[in-house]
């Protein structure tokens, strides 16, 4: 049902480009001629996660749902991970950054190896290495046996951890979050197209669904008319 629900709204989503399109063609071409194909451009839904790497929500949500909604719909989204949450950073006169995070030094580990692997490689490749990493119980220990599994160079992003480049790297995640509004208040905050996705705290583990057909709406939504309705309720389930 899920699977047929999909390709019914994307479907329905595609189906008056296509009617203008072969409208068009019935006009302007002679009769014998074939209608031309129509061409369209999708538009990727933005899904950000900003999460921590050792926080239980977080990884629940990206073992359960993120990465299966990854793998079923992952060709119209654009995925941005921000591992910091709700850590702290202070600059110093030296150029130093030190980090405090919520779950003790080896989530700032954490953190850091994977802002260091999303800086390195692309999405298609960090998706898998992240989800590995965060169905082990301790994220930052898994690296090597990850990326192993995966086939992606663990000294690459172990190095950048451990250099000035991996502190500046999380400094980022750190300022991006910071810059988020509202300002995030519980982790994993998830936004879609910038517009922040409700979570339900009484309900752990909302179903892959959920999120599958959020992100489908607001792809209909973008299509029909070109830009996103910040008005747009998400459909939460609470039963």
């Amino acid at each position: 049902m899920c699977s047929f629900a999909m390709f019914a709204i994307l479907f329905y989503c595609l189906l008056p480009k296509l009617s203008t399109a072969t409208e068009a063609a019935r006009g302007s071409a002679p009769a014998s001629s074939p209608p031309p194909v129509a061409s369209t451009v999708l538009t990727p839904v933005t899904v950000g996660v900003y999460y921590e790497t050792h926080c239980p929500d977080s990884k629940d949500f990206i073992r359960r749902q993120l990465y299966p909604t990854y793998l079923s719909v992952g060709s119209i989204m654009r995925i941005k991970l921000v591992p910091f949450g709700k850590a702290t950073y202070a600059e110093h006169p030296n150029g130093s950054v030190t980090f405090t995070c919520q779950h003790g030094p080896k989530e700032c580990r954490g953190n850091m190896l994977q802002s260091c692997a999303l800086h390195i490689f692309n999405i298609n490749q960090t998706m898998p290495l992240i989800y590995c990493m965060e169905s082990n119980s301790r994220p930052e220990k898994a690296l090597d046996s990850c990326a192993q599994r995966i086939g992606l160079n663990a000294s690459l992003i172990s190095d950048c951890a451990n250099s000035v480049q991996g502190e500046r790297y999380l400094l980022e995640e750190g300022k991006a979050t910071e810059a988020l509004r509202p300002r995030l208040n519980f982790v994993p905050w998830i936004t879609i197209n910038g517009v922040r996705m409700p979570v339900v705290t009484s309900k752990r583990n909302l179903n892959v669904v959920l999120i599958e057909r959020n992100i489908l709406n607001v792809y209909y939504i973008s299509q029909k008319y070109h830009k996103i309705d910040k008005t747009f309720q998400f459909n939460v389930d609470t039963n």
